[in-house]
């Protein structure tokens, strides 16, 4: 039967956030919209959708492309440290009569290094964001105005796991050949 290891520690998002709650604060921060109206997409029970007058946004991450081959050593205190780098598609809908502009706020603000700091304290980093498509959407006879584009992010996610090596060994190896004749070794490694 073979034992399974899980981290005993894995870097955490600044605040202690889940990685929604971070990327919520993000675009609250740089689109200018109030945190109520910056919602994660496909929620269990999700709420009302604002008025067709209100400015709002709702986010998703659509896809999580992790690099083939991680970074993997043993640090002094003999963890293994394990880092490897994701590629986040955050899927982004602008609602309301100002979604043009609001779309600009958060290209235009994931440019500035102020704004681009949060992401960085997280160990992120914009990789791009992608033409906004102006799509409306009818809902009851009446076309929302909506834009639909995605931010991508590079992340580094940091893990250490308590995989213990050998620092020495020593011990005796016994062999008994066909002629019934006893050898026995000792040894001691470092």
């Amino acid at each position: 039967m073979n034992a399974y290891l899980q981290p005993s520690f894995t870097q955490a998002n600044p605040g202690n956030l889940t990685l929604t709650q971070f990327l919520q604060t993000v675009l609250t921060g740089v689109s200018g919209i109030k945190g109520t109206l910056v919602r994660p997409k496909w929620q269990p029970s999700p709420p009302q959708d604002p008025d067709i007058t209100v400015d709002w946004l709702a986010f998703g991450i659509a896809s999580i492309d992790p690099n083939f081959n991680a970074y993997i050593a043993t640090t002094p205190d003999n963890t293994t440290q394990y880092q490897r780098h994701q590629q986040l598609e955050v899927q982004v809908s602008v609602y309301g009569p100002e979604a043009q502009d609001t779309v600009g706020l958060i290209t235009d603000g994931l440019q500035i290094p102020q704004n681009l700091a949060g992401l960085l304290s997280a160990n992120m980093g914009l990789v791009e964001v992608t033409k906004a498509l102006h799509i409306p959407e009818l809902i009851n006879e009446r076309f929302f105005n909506r834009y639909e584009f995605a931010v991508v992010l590079n992340r580094q996610v940091q893990r250490l796991y308590p995989i213990l090596s050998f620092v020495s060994a020593s011990g005796t190896i016994y062999t008994q050949t066909a002629e019934n004749a006893n050898y026995q070794q000792t040894f001691a490694a470092e």
